[in-house]
């Protein structure tokens, strides 16, 4: 990459012509807008000179000669690539892992020189190598070169912001740009604005490219879930996974829905009259909010700005309804409507994650003909407090049966939902207790019903009790809803059922019209209606319940609570509803909601074996808050076990009690350590619980010695274990007697050295006297947390009597945690297995949507490596629960 060089030609060849190589320096290549640009490859060479341009050596040679020297050979493109930061280097293979690291070489290029250039759109390294073969081969495929200078003032290579001549072409519908994970013009404008496109478009197909709140809409950073991080017009791993899951679904087969495309639920996220736009702009609805809010903030507004809230108000409003449509339950729901037929003729080149013009002309036809993902989707669902949950349209259709059939059966309030479907992106190989990393929330087959803030009770509005049950070793909770309901006797059993029936044949005709959504409803209702025809007093025994003896939950209990007193459905509907009191009469029974949610096929799950009765907790003796913050929430505890296990080396293990233990002594003391380690730094060492200060009669150490007594004399009373050569001071001492110890101490220190500091030896060289011994100058004390201690006669044995030293690990009784105990969650458990063995959990991700490489760490070479969610191959491999 030198200038140019040679001899002058003609008459001259006898003369030595020298001049200077220019100055070549390591380039960056960004855009013209300021952005490096990562993974570009760029096949470049210096823009030969034209016939009749003069080289540097024909300028130099003319000095000498007037003949022109003829242009040399035209020299062959370079192959380089850029690095994260921009650098231009050699090309690393994008299979390769390594390709995100800086390049660890780069090719330096001359300020102020035209360079020809082939910029390369796409992270193929053997597409690059083709089109550095053939262009050196006298190519004419690709074009003319384009001419581009390294500016003179910086070593940087600039790239115009438009895809006009970058290799190979994209794709029309999003303006020539090829998309992909990483790519060199991620974060130019034009580039996320045709981002936002392609996620529209995948989004109205049913590729997820959101979040568990929005699945089918990118977040703008407003969405509740951010699991996976804002991703409005960003190419994330979601965008990779849904352009990668179309590209291998369309080699084969899609769905066709009935009326799809411009006039069906495409429509309310595509805007196919303005060149398929995104209907729903949330990063635009974002600005115009925080717009707005600054503009309330403001005490007074000029006339323009009055107009200008109004503008924003009408603007906010409108794309406000644009999500609504987009999400609402009945476009949803359209997405079922139809059957899976062959994919279309157009098809992607390939499937590798990356938007060719090929893949986009198939994205294009897709949309025009109204398909969508073959198999599974997400639906949404309107709980009856206006909650919009995502789910499995499996789920969702029991769900939808189960709120209607307990209205039906008395219970008006139906089924209250808190969470449903919840992002891969969360609880990654491991979750916290109470959670799962493979939880079936994340295949879209799970619910969690109305629970409250603490685990404990239903929400307000739905009077929902539990109670506890044992089944096969494992408990397991029974929902009763409070229903306006009477419990018959045998002999009027059937008159009572006549109003239960005819609800039934009424929501039966009424749901038929809907024959989707009702699809697990439907035949619930036969055989209810079969089971009151065959045995009404039958019926009413299986489903309904005069009273019950509710759970009292209690974190403190072994078994997290016990059995209430026995409470009537009007009793307890009075204590959850205080604000309806009065209609507490008409609340005759309690309805089995469970019972009835098992007509629909959703089955509830066992608690988790322990931790949410009480339990214990293990804390370091380093952690001195931790410890005096679980002895003081352990005093609260109503039982009788109380017992400490101070746990040192393999073997050791002492015992105390909660109230033995001084928490407050360990909170101030952990405090103390803090502020001597960085007041006293020179003279104390910590090794909590432990404190080590060393001593020295020089007059900064005499002055560190009072500050460490003035902080024991804090604690005058309490008692400190302490360590010292010093024979004649007891091992166990008060606060206020170690404090006059450490004072005095640097005295006694210096009268055991010699008066003459400097002795002669026989040879008559004078050296230093010995000093006291190190460990003569040092005291090391752990204080007693142990109210009451007392310390054995014999010295020898105080250090094993004494608890919380460093090293050891003290447990504590802890309450439970009630988010154990899952009474709320219910699932499809009758699809997680089939009659053979239980399904894989990870091939329920696959079939809503994910696909195996963009769930792992690295996607592997045929998305080109780039990083997946990070799940390890074993956990997807394990059975579903």
């Amino acid at each position: 990459m030198s200038g140019d060089g040679g001899t002058p030609g003609g008459g001259a060849s006898s003369a030595v012509t020298t001049y200077c190589v220019p100055t070549l320096k390591i380039t960056k290549v960004a855009c013209t807008a300021g952005h490096v640009l990562p993974n570009l490859f760029v096949l470049f060479r210096k823009t030969p000179p034209k016939p009749g341009d003069p080289t540097i050596g024909s300028k130099i040679a003319a000095m000498w000669t007037s003949e022109e020297t003829p242009a040399g050979p035209v020299p062959p493109y370079v192959l380089g690539m850029t690095d994260a930061t921009g650098y231009l280097g050699p090309p690393i293979d994008h299979a390769s892992p390594t390709c995100f690291d800086q390049v660890p070489d780069a090719y330096k290029l001359q300020q102020g020189q035209s360079y020809d250039v082939y910029l390369i759109q796409h992270p193929s390294l053997d597409l690059a190598l083709r089109i550095e073969a053939e262009l050196n081969a006298g190519s004419k495929a690709f074009g003319e070169p384009r001419a581009l200078t390294v500016r003179a003032d910086a070593p940087t290579l600039e790239v115009p912001e438009e895809s006009k001549g970058l290799l190979p072409a994209g794709a029309d519908l999003y303006e020539g740009w090829v998309l992909f994970r990483d790519m060199p013009f991620a974060a130019c404008e034009p580039v996320k604005k045709q981002v936002q496109r392609l996620q529209a478009h995948l989004g109205a197909l049913r590729y997820m490219v959101g979040t568990s709140n929005f699945p089918y809409l990118p977040d703008a950073g407003t969405d509740a879930d951010k699991s996976g991080g804002v991703n409005d017009g960003i190419f994330d791993v979601r965008t990779m996974n849904a352009v990668y899951r179309y590209q291998q679904d369309a080699r084969s087969r899609a769905f066709q829905v009935n009326g799809g495309g411009a006039s069906g639920p495409h429509a309310a996220y595509v805007d196919y009259g303005a060149n398929f736009a995104p209907k729903v702009d949330r990063g635009a609805l974002s600005a115009m909010q925080a717009e707005l809010k600054a503009l309330k903030k403001q005490k007074a507004l000029t006339e323009d700005q009055k107009k200008q809230k109004i503008t924003l108000d009408g603007k906010i409003k409108a794309e406000q309804a644009d999500v609504k449509t987009a999400t609402n339950i009945a476009n949803a729901w359209a997405y079922l409507d139809g059957s899976e037929i062959a994919a279309p003729a157009d098809k992607p080149d390939a499937a590798d994650g990356v938007v060719t013009a090929a893949t986009g002309k198939a994205l294009k036809t897709w949309l025009l003909q109204g398909l969508r993902k073959p198999g599974a989707i997400l639906v949404s669902m309107m709980d009856p407090r206006g909650w919009l949950n995502w789910m499995r349209p499996e789920a969702a259709q029991s769900l939808h049966g189960w709120s209607e059939l307990v209205k039906a059966l008395g219970f008006e309030h139906g089924i209250c939902v808190n969470h449903t479907f919840r992002s891969a992106q969360v609880d990654i190989g491991k979750a916290g207790y109470g959670r799962s990393a493979r939880s079936i929330h994340k295949t879209g087959l799970a619910m969690d019903l109305g629970i409250a803030s603490g685990f404990v009770d239903t929400v307000s509005g739905w009077p929902v009790a539990y109670t506890r049950e044992v089944v096969d070793g494992r408990v397991k909770w029974r929902l009763h809803g409070s229903a306006k309901q009477s419990l018959p006797g045998a002999a009027d059993a059937a008159a009572h059922a006549a109003p239960l029936v005819e609800r039934l044949v009424v929501l039966r005709d009424e749901q038929s019209k809907t024959p989707i959504a009702a699809a697990m409803l439907l035949p619930a209702i036969e055989k209810l209606l079969a089971e009151i025809q065959a045995n009404p007093a039958g019926f009413f025994a299986k489903y309904y319940r005069a009273s019950i003896e509710r759970w009292m939950y209690d974190a403190w209990h072994p078994e997290g609570g016990i059995k209430g007193a026995t409470m009537t459905a009007s009793e307890f509907f009075a204590e959850h509803e205080p604000g309806k009191a009065a209609e507490a009469g008409d609340h005759g029974a309690y309805l089995d909601i469970t019972a009835v949610g098992e007509l629909l096929h959703l089955g509830r799950i066992s608690s988790f074996k322990s931790g949410w009765g009480q339990a214990t907790k293990t804390v370091k003796a380093t952690e001195l808050v931790t410890l005096a913050d679980a002895l003081d929430k352990a005093k609260t505890s109503k039982t009788d076990d109380d017992v400490v296990t101070v746990s040192r080396g393999k073997s050791t293990k002492l015992k105390s009690t909660v109230p033995a233990l001084d928490a407050d002594f360990m909170r101030r003391w952990a405090g103390t350590l803090k502020d001597a380690k960085k007041e006293i730094a020179k003279s104390v060492k910590t090794n909590t619980p432990q404190l080590t200060v060393t001593l020295s009669w020089s007059a900064a150490k005499i002055e560190d010695a009072k500050k460490v007594a003035a902080k024991l004399r804090e604690y005058g009373d309490k008692q400190f274990y302490g360590v010292v050569s010093d024979e004649s001071q007891p091992p166990v001492q008060s606060g206020e007697a170690w404090a006059k110890y450490i004072e005095e101490r640097p005295q006694a220190l210096e009268q055991q050295a010699p008066a003459n500091q400097n002795v002669k030896q026989n040879t008559g060289a004078t050296v230093p006297s010995a000093k006291p011994k190190t460990s003569s100058w040092t005291v090391t004390l752990n204080p007693i947390f142990e109210i009451g201690y007392a310390a054995p006669a014999d010295s020898t044995s105080v250090p094993a009597s004494v608890l919380i030293m460093p090293g050891d690990a003290i447990t504590v009784p802890a309450p439970g945690q009630p988010i154990g105990m899952e009474w709320w969650h219910f699932q499809r458990s009758d699809l997680l297995a089939d009659e053979k063995s239980r399904k894989l959990w990870g091939s329920f991700l696959l079939e809503v949507g994910w696909t195996r490489e963009c769930l792992l760490e690295n996607a592997g070479p045929a998305l080109y490596h780039r990083a997946g969610v990070g799940y390890p191959e074993s956990e997807l491999s394990e059975k579903a629960y």
